[in-house]
């Protein structure tokens, strides 16, 4: 089961701050972290690691500036708006906004990653095949659980994560919150298959030294709208979750308290405050 959480997606927005209690200085070093998770794929040498600084810094530079505005006043909309829960009218207006600073993001640093993937080597490229080889198969180890293993861990995750945000959970809230969402253990190898051929077409886009304007075609593609590359019986479970998962979120509503909400609308106006103090030390 993919938890479809809204307010992953709305935090999401921050750019890889979810979950950090400390922003201010998780985001000082996310340019450090971007440049670092690029060479642990592609080994890249000493001019490419001087591109990527420089435009890694750009591009953190103009999301502290430009985005982070955006994404207070987003977030300060949000507070008003879920002051009662989440409800059928802005859940997607979350989603929407999720989309729109993909798009953003994608924009500012299109031509850029194109670039930079069109000045790999073979044997980075290799490398990078490989890499993605030993994460499929860490992947499959973690899902090497029985499935009394895998429900058990997907029912503390759920309640962990409402804790987070909205405090501590009474026993009979647990009960009612977990019997609202459908554990279903999927079959993931249809879905591990494509991923596999998706990951296969990029590598083979890439040995194929395809023009940078090529290469920005097909990632526009992947990163924007990964559902070209997917079977229709795959888009169509995914928008049967996401129908799933809203419903979960406004059952919600009736099972956390008032004191609850308010815990998690102070945590955000947290988030709030620390953006706008990174925004401010520009």
């Amino acid at each position: 089961m993919k938890s479809f959480s809204i307010l992953a997606k709305v935090f999401l927005l921050t750019l890889l701050l979810v979950g950090c209690s400390q922003i201010g200085l998780f985001y000082d070093y996310t340019d450090w972290y971007i440049e670092y998770k690029i060479d642990s794929y592609f080994d890249i040498n000493d001019d490419q690691e001087d591109f990527l600084e420089i435009k890694v810094d750009q591009l953190h530079a103009w999301h502290r500036k430009e985005e982070i505005p955006r994404i207070v006043t987003f977030l300060k909309q949000v507070k008003v708006e879920v002051q009662n829960g989440f409800s059928e009218e802005n859940l997607p207006w979350i989603e929407n906004e999720y989309t729109e600073m993909r798009i953003r993001v994608h924009e500012k640093a299109g031509d850029d990653i194109a670039l930079f993937l069109s000045s790999l080597t073979t044997e980075q490229i290799n490398y990078f095949q490989k890499q993605l080889e030993e994460n499929r198969e860490r992947r499959r180890k973690r899902l090497r659980k029985s499935d009394e293993e895998w429900l058990k861990d997907r029912k503390e995750k759920v309640i962990e994560q409402l804790e987070d945000w909205y405090g501590d959970l009474t026993k009979n809230q647990e009960s009612k919150v977990l019997a609202n969402v459908k554990f279903v253990r999927h079959d993931r190898s249809k879905h591990d298959e494509q991923n596999i051929e998706t990951q296969k077409r990029i590598i083979q886009l890439l040995h194929e030294k395809k023009t940078t304007e090529e290469i920005k075609i097909y990632i526009t593609a992947w990163f924007m709208n990964p559902s070209v590359f997917s079977s229709p019986d795959n888009e169509e479970e995914i928008e049967k979750r996401k129908v799933t998962w809203m419903d979960y979120w406004i059952k919600l509503n009736d099972i956390l308290t008032q004191k609850q909400k308010q815990h998690a609308l102070d945590k955000l106006q947290g988030y709030i405050d620390d953006l706008e103090d990174i925004h401010n030390n520009t």
